[in-house]
């Protein structure tokens, strides 16, 4: 594979869900593993300048700038008549609302948008997980509805669909047994930059943070279960045990449940625990890193994940994890983990306040160069 071969890629600096904006930059990321004769020319397609200049510090180098714009194309008469009756009848349409996007010279697409009109094209599309199957409460009907339309679009095409997890793709096939599209997993790996030059104690100071802490970096969506977590503080600090600290970090809003972090951040004044459970917000992804690097080990008590980016980022800097004993945390967790049930707060505060935290040291960078190659194979 040469520099003949054009890849688009989509890219968006979403804060709303940064783990998809995080996917994209650790994709292309991973690409510089590859053989010289290998690196495919990246054509990034996004909305502004700023945007792609956070790709560019990949180092990745052959990169291709392209503004993101796009028109709506029209369904056919017949086409609509039947997306109305079929919505009354069951909440959802037949057809997707069909995207002309004016991508010219990439032989590939990723992700690729359901409804895009690109004859000749490799499309490659994906999907990140299935949570509206287990938890349909945390969402929209018209949230519902479209995932449900997206992804039968996706399986009766003749097209690829790449998930991140053995886990995904059993419940895609679970949902669509007959489905015609060509399937893959590609297990992604993040890319850190050189955190030497941040100072930790002064990060420490910064925050307002001791000796020792654990962290917990994610976003509050209800999914992520931050909240075990602050009961977990709470039975620790009823026994004299919580002689450390926990850090969350992550942009407080939910937009589907806006008062999340805010009644936890209320529950943990009321336990008197504002000293001991830290709420920094979103901060520089970097200066998260380097707080993770030194914390004593890394808290996930999600719900459901499709492939943690909180995970691959524990992994990458040797840190012992903390997972709610999900099917995709025991895949993506094989060592340096310990698991509890996702409701089981009494639990997570044993393992918390033992400190079993030793860990064997992985060999991350093969795991981004399988990654790499992994997806060169996909595009190829």
């Amino acid at each position: 594979m040469g520099k003949e071969l054009r890849v688009g890629i989509l890219y968006e600096n979403n804060e709303h869900w940064i783990g998809g904006t995080y996917y994209i930059q650790n994709l292309i990321a991973a690409l510089n593993k590859l053989k010289e004769n290998e690196k495919p020319t990246v054509v990034v397609f996004a909305k502004t300048a700023q945007e792609f200049a956070q790709i560019e510090q990949t180092g990745y180098p052959h990169l291709e700038f392209k503004l993101l714009t796009y028109q709506s194309g029209r369904l056919s008469l017949a086409k609509r008549i039947l997306n109305k009756l079929n919505f009354t009848l069951f909440n959802k349409d037949l057809f997707p609302q069909p995207v002309a996007f004016d991508f010219h010279q990439v032989n590939v697409m990723f992700p690729t948008p359901v409804g895009m009109i690109a004859p000749g094209m490799k499309k490659i599309y994906w999907i990140p997980d299935f949570q509206e199957l287990y938890y349909p409460e945390f969402f929209s009907k018209s949230e519902l509805s479209n995932r449900m339309q997206n992804h039968s679009f996706i399986a009766s095409s003749k097209d690829t669909v790449v998930f991140s997890s053995n886990n995904a793709l059993n419940d895609f096939k679970k949902l669509f047994p007959s489905h015609h599209c060509e399937t893959a997993v590609v297990q992604f790996a993040v890319t850190h930059p050189d955190l030497n030059e941040l100072s930790i104690s002064g990060l420490k100071e910064k925050f307002g943070i001791g000796n020792q802490y654990i962290i917990a970096p994610n976003q509050f969506w209800v999914h992520k279960n931050q909240s075990l977590i602050v009961e977990a503080a709470r039975i620790l600090m009823e026994k004299g045990q919580l002689d450390f600290q926990i850090v969350f970090t992550g942009k407080e809003h939910d937009p589907r449940n806006p008062e999340y972090a805010s009644d936890l951040k209320k529950r943990v004044k009321e336990l008197g625990l504002s000293n001991q459970v830290l709420f920094l917000g979103f901060i520089d992804r970097n200066e998260q890193l380097c707080l993770v690097k030194n914390a004593e080990a890394v808290i996930q008590p999600s719900l459901f994940e499709g492939w943690s980016t909180v995970v691959e980022d524990a992994k990458a800097l040797n840190k012992y994890v903390l997972a709610s004993d999900l099917t995709v945390h025991r895949e993506q967790l094989p060592c340096n983990a310990s698991f509890f049930e996702i409701d089981n707060s009494k639990l997570l505060a044993d393992l918390m306040y033992a400190k079993q935290f030793s860990v064997d040291p992985l060999e991350y960078n093969k795991n981004i160069a399988h990654y790499a190659n992994q997806f060169k194979k996909l595009i190829n």
